[in-house]
């Protein structure tokens, strides 16, 4: 009896092992899906936004806050550039906003909006916001939106183009530019603290943005402490990895617990599979990154290698809310004691 301890742990963890390198192929295989760089910006206090690449997909969560006010948005573009915009407000909003598109390549188009004010030389074509049309559901942040307006044409003239978005009241709005889906490292890793403010954007209190995966560090905090009063690990190693293992299974709890907030009174697309598998893989990330961490027994070399693998596939994942990998791979590098 005493043998079969060993072999179950070790076929336990053989299964484990497959498993995650099954849905590390997955996630592979979904990372050429739509996705947009996220920009936490607007207004025009210090002048117009400059989008530095209108063709590269961007997400900018703005927000008019005064009747009357304007955002404005800048980019260039050559001649035979195609020009994507998409305007667009969270579910249940009254804010209604519209936008105006100036520049040289630009038809002429409806009547602009007193509180704009178009550039010497520039043609203006001006988008009324319409509501009524159905929640659109975005997988990796994830969250749901109404599309109000929209444009896709392709300019005739190279130049600087603006984007001035206005609204009769209040309220927050998206603006997604462009269709080249292209992420930086740096802005690859950064998307988990982008998607808090997001969560503010959308309205969010704190409780609904961090409140599952409190409870999730709360309860295994609770748990691995009375396991250290009845043997279980002690060195500080230890816990900076059972810390680091559960905010990833926080991060995934809390991208379920998203994923069920934004698919209300919508129904469920395709896309809620590539949800699954980010959540899925933050889950496995904190599994076994435990099964590592809370091992009575001192940490071997391919234990600390393990802890680095896991932390990088943290970063690329989005799990953890980057502190997880982090304190992972904190945890692979500090001695035993």
């Amino acid at each position: 009896m005493v043998d079969r301890i060993p072999q179950e742990r070790d076929l336990y963890g053989m299964r484990m092992n497959r498993i995650f390198l099954a849905v590390l192929l997955i996630f592979g295989l979904l990372m050429p899906v739509q996705g947009h760089v996220p920009l936490i910006n607007g207004g025009v206090s210090q002048g117009p936004v400059i989008i530095p690449d209108a063709l590269k997909s961007w997400a900018i969560y703005g927000a008019i806050h005064e009747m009357g006010e304007v955002d404005l948005y800048q980019f260039n573009l050559r001649a035979g550039d195609r020009l994507i915009l998409n305007l667009l407000v969270p579910p249940n909003s009254h804010f209604i906003p519209g936008m105006v598109v100036m520049g040289p390549g630009i038809p002429s188009q409806g009547i602009v909006p007193t509180s704009v004010k178009v550039p010497t030389g520039f043609s203006a074509m001006v988008i009324e916001g319409k509501m009524g049309n159905v929640p659109s559901y975005e997988p990796f942040t994830p969250t749901s939106n109404v599309d109000v307006a929209d444009v896709d044409t392709t300019v005739t003239a190279t130049g600087s183009y603006t984007v001035a978005v206005y609204g009769d009241g209040t309220g927050s709005y998206g603006l997604a530019v462009g269709y080249l889906e292209e992420f930086s490292p740096t802005e690859w890793l950064f998307v988990p603290l982008s998607v808090i403010s997001i969560r503010f954007w959308e309205g969010q209190s704190l409780l609904l943005i961090f409140g599952p995966a409190a409870l999730v560090l709360a309860a295994g905090l609770a748990f691995f402490i009375r396991r250290k009063h009845s043997g279980g690990p002690i060195g500080y190693r230890s816990w900076v990895g059972i810390i680091g293992g559960l905010l990833c299974i926080g991060s995934g709890v809390n991208t379920l617990f998203q994923m069920g907030i934004a698919l209300q009174g919508i129904p469920v697309p395709l896309e809620v599979v590539v949800t699954l598998i980010f959540a899925l893989i933050a889950l496995l990330i904190g599994i076994a990154s435990l099964r590592i961490s809370s091992n009575k027994e001192p940490i071997s070399i391919r234990g600390r290698a393990k802890l680095v693998v896991l932390s990088f596939v943290g970063f690329i994942s989005w799990s953890g809310f980057l502190a997880g990998p982090i304190l992972l791979l904190i945890s692979a590098l500090l001695p035993e004691r």
